[in-house]
């Protein structure tokens, strides 16, 4: 038992510090750990259950507004939750959720009457495991930076500014979306007046190497490993991209490994086993697939399949307890379908609540060592929600 405690935390640190796609939340569930601080995350009995939905005072705005992320060794590694909303009247606002009792600790406008930033462009918040900050990353709109405008990054400790920096984009014409990180900085798409570019910004918020994708291009999430970045298509013919790190100026290459799905989104890349596994979207009229790609040729080695209704959204990895957790919508309930990571064999649906407005698109959260999940939904002139879900109880 202490030798699996030992691997266990030596996992989670390795986790805690590689990338955004590989960060945690937190929740102590009835077989988790009882007792051990800092927990492991092992479970001894896995059952999704619900624990909790908490509504936001704001939720006004359209939907791309919203963002949310997880702090998971905030709160005593109870974790802490940062949720960006925009209200009716432009107002955007972080609210500080303890996710252990989920309730809101305070908020911070960021925003007033779609000011400094503009309107609708904060898709490219996030929060920085490596550096335990959430980032706001905005279009900024005012005095320096009317004429060419500036990607605006804001960084809060515990819901509290800590810098302000503005990087020079002279054609940036939207916000910035499809953030994920590492060590040498932060990975961005955003638009151009010809349609889309991939940045990468530095630590210290400097814009570095770009590349501008073909007219009509677009990519719908980013994923990073020690060597590449990769994007997931929205569109059909299946095409994953990547660039290498060292010279994304060079341009991506596109690999069509034989995705049958009409769409794909938010990759996420499992470090553990050198994979990417893509959420494989229908139009409803045929099935839903989870394709598992090995990253060293580029080869779909397997899959799993959903219903026709059962639009997949997000994949959460679990690398302690070998699962994946599969988001995903179905007449706007956000539920959660587990995976065993090794087989990709379905073990157990959760059919959550959720709202007549849906998923805040890739926006779902894992905490690992607490075995929660987290469900953001869009409020659309209502309150915004929060579900959360035990993984293991």
């Amino acid at each position: 038992m202490k030798v699996l405690y030992s691997f266990c935390i030596v996992l989670l640190f390795i986790i805690y510090t590689t990338s955004s796609d590989a960060a945690i939340t937190t929740i102590v569930g009835a077989n988790v750990d009882a007792g051990i601080r800092p927990p492991t995350g092992v479970c001894t009995a896995f059952n999704m259950t619900n624990a909790g939905i908490l509504t936001m005072p704001d939720g006004g705005g359209s939907p791309s507004t919203q963002q949310f992320d997880i702090g998971v060794l905030e709160d005593s590694y109870d974790g802490v939750g940062y949720y960006s909303i925009r209200d009716g009247a432009g107002n955007t606002r972080v609210y500080k959720v303890f996710l252990s009792t989920l309730s809101i600790s305070n908020n911070n406008q960021i925003n007033t009457v779609n000011n400094p930033d503009a309107a609708n462009v904060l898709e490219g918040s996030y929060y920085n495991t490596l550096t335990g900050r959430f980032v706001s990353v905005g279009r900024m709109i005012v005095a320096p930076c009317a004429a060419p405008n500036c990607m605006h990054f804001r960084t809060y400790v515990d819901n509290t500014l800590e810098s302000d920096s503005t990087t020079t984009i002279i054609d940036m014409t939207a916000g910035a979306d499809s953030p994920t990180f590492d060590g040498d900085g932060t990975y961005l798409q955003y638009s151009v007046t010809t349609g889309s570019r991939i940045v990468n910004v530095s630590p210290a918020f400097i814009a570095g190497a770009s590349d501008t994708l073909a007219v009509g291009d677009t990519v719908r999430g980013l994923t990073v490993d020690s060597t590449f970045l990769y994007g997931a298509t929205f569109a059909a013919g299946g095409i994953i991209k990547r660039w290498d790190k060292s010279n994304i100026a060079a341009g991506e290459t596109n690999f069509t490994p034989g995705i049958t799905t009409p769409l794909i989104q938010f990759p996420v890349y499992d470090s553990f086993n050198g994979s990417l596994y893509v959420a494989g979207r229908s139009t409803g009229v045929s099935q839903n697939i989870m394709y598992k790609i090995r990253t060293s040729d580029m080869t779909i080695v397997g899959s799993t399949v959903f219903a026709n209704n059962q639009l997949l959204d997000k994949i959460l990895i679990d690398p302690v307890n070998d699962k994946l957790y599969v988001v995903f919508e179905t007449g706007g309930n956000g539920n959660i379908t587990r995976v065993n990571r090794s087989t990709l064999v379905i073990e157990q649906t959760f059919n959550g609540t959720g709202t007549a407005n849906g998923l805040t698109d890739g926006q779902s959260r894992i905490d690992v060592i607490t075995q929660t999940a987290y469900l953001p939904f869009n409020g659309n002139g209502g309150g915004a929600q929060l579900q959360k879900v035990s993984l293991c109880d």
